[in-house]
C-alpha cells in the first residue's frame, strides 16, 4: 500500500467538526492511484454522545478489524481468518448515534447505526462490501455495547448485532434475501508483574444468518462463522533493553464455511506465530509465521514506520 495520509478535525465550527482521510495503493503493475478512505461530519450532542453521517472509516461491529489498532500496531502480520469475509469490516455509508457513559464505576460504550449495509454475490452467496449507490432499499441497522468494568478498566467485553430485511440486488430473487449477524468480542490487557510485562488479549466470534436461497442451482442453509483468538506478551520490565522491546504473539483463527456453498474457499483454520521488535513506539520489524489447513504456509517480515 502507499502511505495513506489522514485529515482529523479538517474542520470545526462550534460543535460540528469534519473528518476525512485519503489514500493511495499500487496495482499489480505499479501504477499508483489516490482516493478516499473515509468522509464524514460529526456532531457533538453532549454528555458522552455524538452523532455521525457519511462515510464511514471502520463499522463497530466485534473489536476487529486492525483499523481500531493501526496496521503497524498490530503484532501479526496475517490477519483472523474470515473476519474479513464475515463481518461488517468495511467503512459503510450512513448515520451512527456513539456515545460513553458511567453505568455505576464502569463504563458503558454504545453504537447505533443505520447504513447501506453490504450486497450479495448473487453467484455464491458470499456477502461483500457496501457500496455509495445502496443496492436496494433495504437498510442494515445495527447496535454494538461494550462495557469496560471499575476494577478492570484495561477489560472491554463487547456485544454486536445487524439486520437487514434484504441484502441482494433490487430486481432479483435475491432482493428480500435477509440477512443477521453477531458478534461477541473481548480485548484485555493487563500488566503482570510476576512476568516483567504485559499481555494482550483479544477474541471475536462472528456469526451470520442469510436466509435460505438458491445460488447457481445449489439451495441450501447459508449460515457461517468465523473466530480468532490472540495472546501476545512483550517482557516490557526485562533489565535487558533488548529483550523489553521484543514482543511475542500467537493467534488461532477459524472460518466454517456452509455446506455446499462454491465460496472458492473450503472450511479453514490458521495458526500464526510471530516476534516483533520495537525500535520506539511507531517502528517495528515483524517476523511472522502464518500456517493454514488449506491454502498453505507463509513466512512474513513487516518494517512498519509511522510518520
Amino acid at each position: 500500500d502507499a502511505p495513506a495520509v489522514s485529515l482529523i478535525n479538517l474542520y470545526r465550527m462550534n460543535n460540528f467538526f469534519f473528518q476525512a482521510a485519503i489514500g493511495g495503493e499500487f496495482d499489480d503493475n505499479d501504477n499508483p492511484s489516490i482516493g478516499v478512505k473515509f468522509m464524514n461530519i460529526n456532531y457533538l450532542l453532549g454528555k458522552g454522545w455524538e452523532l455521525r453521517a457519511g462515510q464511514f472509516d471502520a463499522m463497530p461491529f466485534g473489536r476487529f478489524p486492525r483499523t481500531f489498532d493501526p496496521s503497524w500496531i498490530w503484532p501479526l502480520e496475517g490477519t483472523p481468518k474470515g473476519m474479513y469475509a464475515l463481518g461488517l469490516t468495511n467503512g459503510d455509508f450512513g448515520v451512527m448515534l456513539q456515545g460513553a457513559q458511567y453505568l455505576g464505576n464502569s463504563v458503558l460504550r454504545s453504537f447505533f447505526y443505520i447504513t447501506n449495509g453490504p450486497t450479495l454475490d448473487s453467484s455464491t452467496g458470499l456477502i461483500g462490501a457496501p457500496i455509495i449507490a445502496d443496492n436496494n432499499k433495504y437498510k442494515m441497522y445495527g447496535v454494538r455495547f461494550s462495557l469496560s468494568p471499575y476494577a478492570l478498566s484495561n477489560l472491554e467485553i463487547g456485544v454486536n448485532a445487524a439486520y437487514t430485511r434484504g441484502v441482494g440486488d433490487t430486481g432479483t430473487a435475491f432482493a428480500r434475501v435477509p440477512l443477521t449477524m453477531w458478534a461477541f468480542d473481548f480485548n484485555y490487557a493487563p500488566t503482570v508483574e510476576s512476568l516483567d510485562g504485559f499481555l494482550r488479549l483479544r477474541g471475536q466470534l462472528n456469526l451470520v444468518d442469510l436466509g435460505n436461497a438458491t445460488y447457481s442451482g445449489v439451495n441450501y442453509k447459508n449460515n457461517s462463522s468465523t473466530y480468532f483468538a490472540m495472546v501476545a506478551y512483550q517482557p516490557s520490565m526485562a533489565d535487558s533493553p533488548f529483550i523489553s522491546k521484543l514482543m511475542f504473539s500467537t493467534m488461532l483463527s477459524h472460518i466454517q464455511v456452509p455446506t455446499g456453498a462454491d465460496w472458492g474457499r473450503p472450511t479453514d483454520t490458521q495458526y500464526d506465530l510471530g516476534v516483533t521488535y520495537w525500535f520506539n513506539w511507531r517502528t517495528n520489524l515483524k517476523f511472522n509465521y502464518s500456517l493454514t489447513q488449506h491454502e498453505g504456509n507463509a513466512f512474513y517480515i513487516h518494517l512498519g514506520i509511522q510518520i
